[in-house]
């Protein structure tokens, strides 16, 4: 049995700005929606390991590569679950999305005038060890996603 990656979900804080960034900013396009669903027996948030709660969803494309972005809601209605933790890369199943870009800066000052956006870090280029000529810089979303904006030296390294 073969297995491939279809795709990489990620929660964020408002689907709405997240969906709009996406698809204006990186070029995405909308695949499908689902709404806010809420489940009354809750059997929906279980089958995925959360404690109730209701969420909403888009699937997204962006150059051929799969993404989910889910929303959710607590119990009661009144905001997302766990949105304390939001920008903690470094708790267990936290995630970013790395996109690769023809210019690493460029694309930095780009999303630095996007409302939101918060800048981690200026782009780095690496000399050696096991990315050498990789330029990456990270930026947070203003709806709680890591971004890695990357650009690679050569498609010969297999990484494109």
């Amino acid at each position: 049995m073969t297995f491939r990656v279809d795709h990489l979900g990620v929660v964020v804080t408002d689907l709405d700005v997240a969906v709009e960034f996406f698809t204006t900013r990186l070029g995405a396009e909308l695949t499908f929606r689902m709404e806010r669903f809420v489940d009354d027996t809750e059997a929906a948030p279980r089958r995925l390991g959360a404690a109730g709660g209701s969420f909403a969803l888009a699937m997204l494309s962006i150059a051929g590569r799969q993404v989910e972005l889910v929303q959710w809601w607590d119990g009661d209605g009144s905001g997302i679950v766990d949105v304390a933790d939001a920008r903690r890369p470094d708790r267990v199943g936290a995630a970013h999305l790395g996109v690769d870009v023809p210019d690493v800066p460029a694309a930095l000052e780009k999303l630095r005038a996007v409302d939101g956006v918060t800048v981690v870090g200026e782009p780095v280029t690496f000399e050696s060890g096991v990315t050498p000529g990789l330029t990456n810089a990270f930026v947070w979303t203003g709806f709680g996603v890591l971004l890695e904006l990357m650009a690679w030296p050569a498609p010969s390294l297999g990484h494109r």
